[in-house]
């Protein structure tokens, strides 16, 4: 594997500091449920003092703030609760090494389930390619029936305690689903099925394909962002990324194959 450029030391301190400055606001972005809450208390102080404020005069034009502010706060944090968790991505060249083949990545898209679309951050998929180079996200991946179904969710007495292995690997991640909305494991096939969904990117309508790192709890991954059209006139935006950098290498080669 052919070895990375030395970087200059001016030049190695500011991507480090770059780097620093990412993980920090993905935990700012990932975080911002928490955020909202501190903010509603800081509004709520800041409205009992325009209260306090016009209480204390006898024009009745004072009290136009105090009555405004709570509207106008609980409109914008209505706004920031329905927004789909943020992606923070930051643009940055490839690494020149050996591609490693892999069939497991993190995705952020929007997935079609049995419920309709939902947005997922960083949900664990099985990462598959359709024969045109279309790359498809399964999150979490679909079960099977039979043997594969009764192995996960063995028939027992509700009153005695699991067996050992108690399920699967994949019905006891919380990366499968959003990560905010954390549901634990799946209490039946019926319901691992309701939650698997389908990101797919048809390679026809791609038409931009940027690597780069992909930031959240203050870690990064090798990550590539799709642009493609999902219809004639709206365009979708998903991530992609991968545990080690020689799979985003990979995978770019399979995008980028004409």
């Amino acid at each position: 594997m052919p070895a990375r450029p030395t970087a200059p030391p001016s030049r190695l301190g500011a991507e480090l500091l770059l780097d620093a400055l990412y993980r920090v606001l993905g935990v700012l972005v990932g975080g911002r449920r928490v955020l909202l809450v501190g903010g509603a208390l800081g509004g709520f102080a800041l409205w009992l003092a325009l209260v306090y404020q016009a209480a204390g005069t006898d024009d009745p034009a004072a009290w136009l703030p105090a009555v405004l502010f709570p509207a106008l706060l609980l409109f914008a944090g209505r706004r920031l609760v329905d927004l789909p968790p943020g992606v923070v991505f930051r643009p940055a060249p490839a690494a020149a090494g050996a591609p490693e083949p892999t069939a497991r990545c993190w995705a952020s898209g929007l997935f079609l389930t049995a419920r309709g679309p939902v947005w997922r951050l960083l949900a664990r998929g099985g990462l598959y390619w359709l024969p045109d180079g279309s790359p498809r996200v399964v999150s979490p991946p679909p079960l099977g029936h039979g043997a594969a179904a009764q192995r996960a969710f063995p028939a027992r007495d509700p009153f005695r305690p699991p067996p050992v292995p108690m399920a699967a690997e994949w019905l006891l991640i919380p990366q499968a689903l959003d990560p905010a909305r954390w549901r634990g494991s799946y209490e039946s096939p019926a319901a691992y099925a309701a939650a698997t969904g389908e990101l797919g990117i048809p390679r026809a309508a791609l038409f931009g394909c940027t690597p780069g790192w992909q930031y959240a709890h203050l870690r990064r991954w090798p990550a590539v962002r799709l642009e493609y059209r999902d219809a004639p006139d709206t365009v979708a935006v998903a991530y992609l990324a991968f545990a080690r950098e020689g799979q985003l290498t990979w995978a770019l080669r399979r995008l980028l194959a004409s």
